[in-house]
């Protein structure tokens, strides 16, 4: 359907133009090219109420130029007949583009609520292999079940990649993933979750651990960090946080406003 109306759009508009050109003068095709342009970059740059407001004042404003040129003069129908004519395919043009381009601009609109979609139904990040924050949050409900049912304890973990602002985004994404690589090396497959915790961040859940389960952990992660000459541990800032596991919302309501920025 989306295809079916871009055409119908696209044909709207060449046949305005066709109209123009077979009808209009050259002074008229130049007036009516530069206008349209106009129009255009407004319904680009604008929001649609201002495109829509641009097309309604252009539209008023050639009627109303029309009839302070022609006021007082003694003018013909044949004569009226044309300048209407000419009225109406500047009028049929603008508009043609200005629905072109409000239809591109809803499929674009809609693109990006579809891609954000996907982004919270994916489970995974495409290049690092942690979860996303969506789906961290959904197995970390999970686990607290089993843990308070066990009376087990547990900690949570924010790393933070810290880089000079100056830095290419390249770089930055590079240690990113090369810090992730090390979460996930650093932790237990099958009882630890690691997420994006967005902003350059990541959230590490350690189920069924104490103090000194933490301290393995963490002297895992150091210990790869200087196996790479690339990495230096004062980039990474690390938070350790025991957890609450009495009540799940509790841990939400702390964890989710915090997250902050977007995923990586």
């Amino acid at each position: 359907m989306n295809k079916l109306n871009l055409c119908f759009m696209l044909s709207f508009v060449i046949l305005s133009f066709l109209l123009a050109a077979s009808y209009l003068t050259k002074p008229e095709l130049i007036f009516m090219a530069g206008s349209l342009l106009i129009i255009g970059l407004i319904n680009v740059i604008f929001r649609p109420m201002a495109g829509f407001a641009a097309l309604i004042a252009y539209v008023l404003g050639l009627a109303f130029y029309n009839i302070a040129a022609n006021w007082g003069k003694t003018v013909d129908v044949w004569f009226q007949g044309e300048k209407l004519v000419v009225q109406l395919i500047y009028s049929l043009g603008a508009t043609a583009v200005w629905l072109l381009i409000y239809h591109i601009n809803q499929l674009r609109e809609r693109s990006s609520a579809l891609q954000k979609e996907v982004e919270s139904l994916r489970k995974l990040e495409p290049v690092t292999g942690v979860l996303t924050f969506a789906e961290f949050m959904e197995r970390a409900k999970l686990l607290f079940s089993g843990m308070k049912r066990r009376k087990e304890t547990g900690y949570y973990i924010i790393c933070e990649l810290h880089m000079d602002s100056k830095d290419p985004q390249y770089k930055k994404r590079v240690v990113y993933e090369k810090m992730m690589a090390k979460l996930l090396d650093s932790t237990r497959k099958n009882y630890d979750l690691v997420g994006n915790y967005g902003g350059h961040r990541a959230i590490i859940l350690l189920t069924n651990t104490n103090q000194s389960g933490v301290e393995v952990v963490l002297d895992r992660f150091y210990k790869k960090i200087a196996e790479d000459r690339s990495l230096k541990p004062e980039l990474f800032d690390i938070t350790v946080n025991e957890l609450a596991i009495d009540e799940w919302e509790q841990f939400e309501k702390v964890i989710s406003p915090l997250r902050g920025g977007k995923a990586v």
